[in-house]
């Protein structure tokens, strides 16, 4: 029956629903706040497996971000003549026949002399 200003009122009276039964499928579920508060007990091992899994999905998302880097470890190797440090990658790579590494780009194999700079002589 249309809604009319004029007339009695009448005495059609339809319940209104509860907003639950009409918004439930729309609302997201609470969680409590004790649960964020007082974590559930998790083993050391547990914890140890999360971390390392955020540490891996980090470390995925570096490498995917710069598709040329490349990373030679640590500069392990020395000059036998500066005692320049240098990757092994940087190795005279005419001289691999031999099982000895040699680098002689920072000093040309002994042939130019380097003065002690200030830091050398503090030590």
């Amino acid at each position: 029956m249309p809604f009319s200003s004029s007339g009695p009122p009448s005495n059609d009276v339809r319940p209104i629903p509860y907003l639950d039964e009409c918004d439930a499928p729309r609302r997201k579920r609470r969680h409590s706040a004790s649960a964020i508060y007082n974590p559930p007990n998790i083993t050391a091992t547990q914890a140890r497996a999360t971390r390392r899994h955020l540490l891996n999905q980090s470390r995925i998302a570096r490498k995917a971000s710069y598709p040329n880097r490349s990373y030679y470890g640590t500069p392990d190797y020395e000059c036998s003549y500066c005692h320049a440090v240098f990757w092994y990658a940087e190795r005279v790579r005419s001289n691999q026949q031999d099982s000895s590494i040699r680098y002689n780009n920072c000093c040309k194999g002994g042939k130019l002399a380097f003065l002690p700079s200030s830091l050398d002589l503090s030590l």
